[in-house]
């Protein structure tokens, strides 16, 4: 079995593949290009506080609570893309980011502001599976079957909206929303719709992060994590949920690796462990450097992303084993 420091980061691999479904189906497979995901990603957690923490109210309360609130945000985002669309969307959703930061960091009495908020006392109970003791596992363990087991079922969900008509409906807008409404596809519903799945399943995403570190703070919902998720869909796999779920995984045990690493014999070289230490980069620049260069790299020899790898080797070893 697994240690609890690399359950923990299987645990949050599980989350930001959450969040990375829904902005897979946003962007991926809708074409509504947003830097917001972190923002309703904010919303779930410090829903997760202030339900769960400060109020005490049950874990299956709270989450469909903040869920909720995610997915109205979302829909509310969605009337944008109606009149917005590219580089346009892409800026306003920037400003909803950073609205969100300004909020999180000074609406002090439900974030906690700068100082962040802790989530020691919020239940992780569902009805009769307390998962902060769930027998005989430790509570590392516990989040682990927790996390991804929602992971399996928002996946599920996702996948089986994509291969319907939803799906068919939100590729004909990512394609063409001119081509689209000539079909008969009713773009500004749909768009609104999807919008609102997403912000839901970033919300969710928050909730198991909050309750999963114990603390929520405004510098992890920042413009670092927007492009943490983008590196994820796009190594992945883009317009792909299981591209979502392989990406994250990659993206983020590879940044933990690092991290670890960072004062490691060659490593230790050119990584700085403070911003004022020796050495040419931090350990954040030097993930963005990483991401960019692999991001590069896939779409000059896999513009898939890494999930079409997998489908070639495995269509490879049926070809040969047939």
């Amino acid at each position: 079995m697994l240690d609890d420091a690399r359950l923990g980061v299987l645990s949050l691999c599980a989350v930001y593949a959450i969040a990375s479904i829904g902005l897979t189906l946003l962007t991926g497979k809708t074409g509504q290009v947003t830097m917001a995901m972190p923002f309703f990603m904010g919303v779930g957690a410090y829903g997760a506080a202030y339900f769960g923490a400060q109020l005490g109210l049950p874990f299956g309360f709270y989450t469909l609570l903040a869920l909720a609130i995610g997915a109205g945000l979302g829909a509310l985002t969605g009337f944008l893309s109606i009149r917005l669309g590219g580089d346009e969307l892409a800026i306003t959703t920037l400003g909803i980011l950073m609205v969100g930061q300004y909020v999180f960091n000074e609406w002090k009495t439900v974030t906690g502001g700068e100082s962040g908020i802790s989530l020691r006392s919020a239940s992780i109970a569902l009805g009769p599976v307390d998962f902060a003791a769930l027998g005989d596992f430790t509570r590392s363990q516990s989040m682990f079957w927790l996390t991804w087991g929602i992971l399996a079922v928002a996946a599920y969900l996702a996948g089986s909206i994509v291969v319907f008509r939803p799906g068919r409906a939100m590729q004909a807008i990512h394609d063409s929303e001119r081509s689209a409404e000539a079909v008969g596809v009713n773009v500004r519903s749909y768009k609104i719709q999807v919008s609102a799945l997403a912000g839901g399943l970033g919300a969710l995403a928050g909730v198991l992060y909050a309750v999963l570190q114990q603390f929520v703070s405004p510098t992890a919902f920042g413009i670092s994590t927007s492009i943490l998720l983008f590196a994820m869909i796009v190594i992945g796999g883009m317009g792909r949920v299981s591209g979502a779920i392989l990406g994250a995984v990659v993206v983020w045990s590879a940044q933990q690796l690092i991290a670890q690493e960072s004062q490691g014999p060659v490593l230790s070289l050119f990584l700085k462990t403070t911003e004022s230490g020796p050495g040419l980069m931090t350990v954040g620049a030097f993930n963005i450097l990483a991401y960019g260069l692999m991001i590069v790299l896939l779409l000059m020899y896999a513009p898939k992303g890494l999930v079409s790898l997998w489908d070639f080797g495995v269509a490879k070893w049926r070809r040969r084993a047939g």
